[in-house]
């Protein structure tokens, strides 16, 4: 994610409605897990060469490289183009990538945890599962004028482009909160799954981080 956000914070100004990010996983009893990832950009401005400071004419040509560690094996991985639609309703073709990854140890996956704790798993002593997950907010410090503006122009171009993340607990969700977030940010859940979507410009504007916790019922 914080590529994503440093992607992302070079290009509101230049394209409206050119990313969206997805994330789908499945956790297991046991801790492993199935993660699949998708990121789709807009294949106008993927194909600029050299706009994005070296980046090879492809915000997403290293995309795949954050999913390579010990505990870790690559399940499938594809990039493809698919049509969509922006803002203005008009057809715009989007390059997608995906990949499909299984963790032995979803508490230990390097590319979830990262160097900062920011996510945890854990079976608890009644049987319950505790997760948690952080998404870093902009974190500015002192109030900013011209940057209030820029969010509001930017919640105009991108209110249709955010992160979604879909997640299947290994038993009943008892309850699902985002720490950090207003109402209607919260995320719902039925059964064994929760779904979360965090718009981009509300994760830019944010002066603290977001924490999704989910815990399920004992067993």
């Amino acid at each position: 994610m914080k590529k994503l956000l440093a992607v992302f914070g070079l290009v509101i100004m230049v394209f409206a409605a050119c990313i969206d990010y997805e994330e789908e996983l499945v956790i297991r009893a046991d801790g492993s897990a199935e993660h699949r990832v998708a990121m789709a950009v807009s294949l106008e401005f993927s194909e600029m060469d050299g706009a994005m400071g070296g980046m090879d004419g492809s915000i997403t040509s290293d995309f795949f490289d954050d999913f390579v560690g010990e505990g870790i094996t690559v399940l499938s991985r594809d990039s493809f183009v698919r049509p969509n639609r922006n803002m203005y309703g008009e057809e715009e073709l989007y390059q997608v990538q995906e990949i499909r990854v299984r963790y032995d140890n979803v508490a230990e996956a390097p590319n979830l945890a990262g160097d900062d704790d920011s996510f945890s798993f854990e079976r608890r002593g009644d049987g319950s599962f505790l997760l948690r997950r952080r998404i870093e907010a902009d974190s500015a410090e002192e109030p900013d004028p011209e940057m209030d503006e820029m969010l509001e122009f930017m919640g105009f171009l991108f209110a249709d482009n955010g992160f979604s993340f879909a997640l299947e607990m290994p038993a009943r969700v008892r309850t699902a909160r985002v720490e950090g977030a207003p109402e209607h940010l919260q995320p719902t859940w039925e059964g064994r799954r929760v779904e979360w979507y965090l718009p981009f410009v509300e994760m830019m504007g944010a002066k603290e981080d977001f924490w999704l916790v989910v815990e399920t019922a004992a067993r």
